[in-house]
């Protein structure tokens, strides 16, 4: 958690597609900190045969939905959040067409703060503020499961250890 659903009616590059995910997930990490990458998940849908509709009239339209912890985070960090992933679309989507731009542009991008219950990974997802604890309650799992070569974990034991969490 969190988990971005990027739905795109025109087509994104593989280049796009990386550039995208590495963007937003440095962007939730810089605006959340102690969140490891681990926890970051985007998830690309393409509507370019589905039907979409904005004031009534059939349009080709992009959109970026976040669900993310609330915690004690307020209403400006998450505005923050959503302008700087626009702007990043901006860079890696819209400044990168040829032609009409009108249909690359993001028509929202919408987050959706909550104190959610989820597990991921196999494990329970912690709320705002107990990474550490949560991290300290599983690290023999994690380190476990990194020796024997599972890169999600390694990274998340080398993400935990560089928060000073580890």
């Amino acid at each position: 958690m969190p988990r971005y659903e990027i739905d795109h009616a025109i087509p994104l590059s593989a280049s796009q597609q990386d550039d995208l995910a590495q963007e937003i997930t440095r962007l939730h990490l810089a605006a959340f900190r102690l969140v490891p990458k681990f926890f970051v998940n985007i998830i690309f849908t393409d509507l370019s045969h589905k039907t979409c509709y904005v004031s009534g009239r059939k349009r080709k339209t992009n959109h970026i939905k976040g669900q993310l912890r609330q915690g004690n985070r307020d209403r400006s960090d998450f505005q923050k959040l959503a302008n700087d992933i626009k702007e990043a679309w901006g860079r890696i989507v819209v400044d990168r067409a040829e032609g009409n731009r009108k249909n690359y542009a993001i028509q929202t991008v919408v987050l959706i703060p909550s104190n959610q219950v989820a597990v991921e990974a196999g494990f329970p997802v912690p709320l705002v503020g107990e990474e550490h604890a949560w991290y300290k309650d599983h690290a023999a799992k994690f380190e476990q499961l990194a020796n024997a070569g599972d890169e999600d974990s390694r990274e998340l034991v080398q993400d935990m250890h560089e928060n000073g969490l580890g």
